[in-house]
């Protein structure tokens, strides 16, 4: 008879928001699985998550009993929360990928990249036959991708699911060993980036670039001499809700670049969850009643996706704090270019706001970059439909599309600003 195992029962005492023995051992026979349970194992479980700090126990005074609750105070736990909840929304074993078998498997795909039976029995250990059954229970849930089916070959997958993963494993080898192929693509960013460095004009353009781009990937029908008459308050045949959009974004824009300049320790210019909020706050002023405020129901979709979304607002927080440590664990080990798009594609598929969620992660995309040197996000709007078939290939199966779109995109943005290719309308006052 199955019986629940540490995660089990750190996601059941989520669940319950705090429980006495007994009331936990009720809930979990609920279970089918667990009708049998027997409190020695509940007992051995709990003592190995109080000793992992995930959970703490209270003496309980009204109750006069010892009250068991999940460690807030602890910040790994957000990143156990945030994997073991998106696991169960996507019907994904949390148990079998979190076990020792499935996790060398997947460290050894990271570090020593394509890995075949061989290299797999070397570095892990275990048989064959063993290899084979965590392999299929790996590929069917998108951790690996088979590369060559004789000799069995099989490489890391990054997608959603394994990004959460990785926050909260932090594998000993480093993520930048599987981003190698998208050096080329750096290299001829960075050498656009020193053409225009320093010049005030061509900043500018790319400030405008964003700010139409973003807005009119959303749906605002505004061309660049709309944009132009906006930021110089003339007016437009836009609709009074497309200016706004507009206005807020310069806003957004005009607020970033001054926040790069603060020095202040208190002012980072990092993603985290009161960036994340103030920046939905100011683009999404007086558009929706919730902004800058997390927003969770269970209608909310993403259009054009298959992606089940985070049922309540505590599951987007912590799918929120895992982001911020995947930011802070890579930080120092990938390229800016590399993370701001992870960080761009977590968060957009997170989709923790009403509405907005796609302008607030290209305005948190561009903070990576500025903090690192760099102009801000920019592409051509023409490749909307494009950048939203990318993202959601990232969620169906793996992230090589949309970041090489995302490269390749901003690349392009960047070349045809440095080269003049982008002319801007003049509009006079």
């Amino acid at each position: 008879m199955p019986t629940p195992t540490k995660w089990d029962t750190l996601l059941y005492l989520h669940f319950t928001n705090g429980a006495t023995f007994n009331e936990l051992s009720a809930t979990l026979r609920v279970n089918i699985l667990f009708e049998n349970l027997n409190n020695r194992v509940l007992y051995k479980r709990l003592g190995e998550l109080i000793d992992a700090e995930l959970v703490i126990r209270k003496r309980n005074t009204n109750k006069k009993q010892t009250v068991y609750n999940i460690n807030r105070e602890n910040p790994i736990l957000n990143n156990y929360m945030a994997f073991l909840l998106w696991s169960r929304k996507e019907g994904l074993d949390y148990n079998i990928l979190l076990s020792k078998r499935a996790q060398d498997i997947v460290f050894s795909t990271i570090g020593r990249g394509p890995s075949t039976l061989k290299i797999l029995h070397e570095y892990t250990g275990n048989s064959k036959s063993t290899l084979i059954k965590y392999i299929r229970i790996l590929e069917r849930n998108r951790f690996v991708k088979l590369i060559k089916q004789k000799p069995l070959c099989i490489d890391f997958n990054l997608n959603d699911r394994t990004l959460f993963y990785l926050a909260l494993m932090q594998p000993p080898c480093s993520l930048a060993e599987k981003t190698g192929k998208y050096s080329r693509l750096i290299h001829d960013i960075d050498t656009i980036k020193e053409r225009i460095a320093g010049s005030n004009e061509f900043m500018e353009l790319v400030i405008k670039m964003h700010v139409y781009s973003t807005t009119v990937t959303e749906g605002n029908t505004a061309n660049k001499d709309d944009v132009e008459r906006v930021m110089k308050d003339l007016p437009t045949g836009l609709t009074p809700r497309e200016i706004v959009e507009i206005r807020n974004t310069i806003e957004a824009v005009k607020h970033l670049n001054n926040h790069s300049k603060d020095l202040r320790p208190d002012r980072n210019l990092e993603p985290n969850n009161e960036n994340i909020k103030l920046y939905h706050r100011i683009l999404m002023r007086g558009l929706i009643d919730e902004c800058g405020e997390y927003y969770a129901s269970p209608g909310k979709r993403i259009i054009g996706s298959k992606l089940k979304l985070p049922a309540t607002i505590e599951e987007i927080e912590y799918e929120i704090a895992a982001i911020v440590n995947f930011y802070k664990m890579y930080r120092e080990h990938l390229h800016p270019l590399l993370l701001g798009a992870f960080i761009h594609f977590l968060l957009v598929t997170v989709h923790p706001f009403k509405d907005g969620n796609g302008r607030v992660t290209r305005i948190i995309h561009s903070m990576v970059l500025l903090k690192a040197g760099y102009p801000l996000f920019v592409f051509d709007p023409d490749m909307k439909n494009r950048y939203f078939d990318m993202l959601e290939v990232g969620r169906v199966e793996n992230l090589d599309g949309f970041m090489n779109f995302i490269l390749e995109e901003y690349k392009n943005a960047l070349e045809a600003v440095a080269d003049r290719k982008e002319p801007w309308p003049v509009v006079e006052s």
